[in-house]
């Protein structure tokens, strides 16, 4: 069994891309990664366009799909020892965080494992107080001050 300290990656399917180089920087620096299924496919295939993946990946059945991936990442999350939520621009909001993600932090909130946002939040977007209430830590780009708090 490994002691290695176990980081889940929460994000929006729009930065999936940055999640698989952090989730390689993160490895570098000693610690186990779990990633959506997605971003793990899109990683292999080397292609992060979004529309191709989201019609293989999820298909017809695309609500019920969807649904089960969402369960399988909050099994991820709740079997990790932190989350690192990586937020960029999206839809005019700095350092979006959308519904799904904020339910991952939520998860994680539950299960009062740390969390850990990348950028800075915009304090004018939807559900920042309930945000700010599970106390993140905003890490600000560097990655640094997971290895201190989570090792």
């Amino acid at each position: 069994m490994s002691n290695k300290k176990i980081v889940a990656i929460c994000a929006s399917i729009s930065f999936y891309k940055e999640v698989v180089e952090i989730k390689n920087k993160l490895v570098e620096m000693g610690f186990g990664v779990r990633i959506p299924e997605l971003a793990r496919i899109m990683e292999e295939s080397g292609n992060f366009d979004i529309e191709t993946h989201r019609v293989k990946f999820y298909g017809k059945n695309f609500h019920l799909r969807k649904g089960e991936e969402m369960r399988r990442h909050f099994e991820a999350v709740a079997e990790s020892d932190a989350i690192l939520v990586v937020n960029k621009p999206k839809n005019g909001v700095e350092g979006y965080i959308g519904p799904n993600v904020l339910m991952e932090m939520g998860i994680a909130f539950e299960h009062r494992l740390p969390i850990f946002i990348l950028n800075p939040l915009d304090e004018q977007a939807n559900f920042a107080d309930e945000i700010l209430a599970m106390e993140p830590v905003i890490l600000a780009g560097g990655l640094e001050k997971i290895y201190g708090q989570v090792c």
